[in-house]
């Protein structure tokens, strides 16, 4: 039951991840369009009309990729639990997955989960319109990011799966 979860937060948490890429891509597209000049279309795509969807799906993605890893890993993956412990606090949850032994191979996971934790866990990015935001890197990075996450939370999935796990009962 727990893979469950853990499995069910994946695939949720990587649908919101590549619908934030698709619109992002897609912005660039739109201001291209409309006659953004090529050297502002990152610019416009993330401080234009489709850059607060981006930024929530990025955040949505993080936060059930992460809570996704935490529960892999052998956190308690009840809904309640997770609501309450983590909710939308993308650093907590960072921190129990690690707790939990999640590492991971991205460099990058540290710095996107800093950037995007208050304004997602304030739910800024929902009643708020700040006038400028940007990501830490570029998109790309923020791919990788998800990609890691994926890949990472896949492996520790298939690994618990497996008979010679000892890490305890899958209840």
């Amino acid at each position: 039951m727990t893979l469950e979860i853990a499995k069910t937060l994946q695939g949720n948490g990587a649908a919101h991840s590549l619908a934030a890429l698709v619109l992002f891509n897609a912005s660039r597209d739109y201001g291209r369009d409309i006659g953004e000049a090529e050297e502002n279309i990152e610019v416009f795509a993330f401080n234009g009309p489709c850059s607060l969807s981006v930024h929530y799906l990025i955040g949505l993605g993080l936060e059930l990729m992460l809570k996704s890893a935490y529960v892999a890993c052998g956190g308690d993956g009840d809904d309640k639990h997770l609501t309450r412990a983590i909710g939308h606090d993308l650093t907590v949850a960072l921190q129990m997955a690690e707790r939990q032994g999640f590492q991971s191979p991205s460099d990058h996971l540290p710095e996107l989960v800093a950037y995007m934790n208050e304004p997602y866990k304030g739910h800024f990015l929902r009643y708020k319109r700040p006038d400028r935001m940007n990501l830490p890197a570029d998109m790309e990075q923020v791919a990788a990011v998800f990609e890691a996450l994926r890949n990472e939370t896949a492996r520790l999935r298939t690994h618990r799966s497996k008979p010679e796990y000892d890490g305890g009962s899958e209840g």
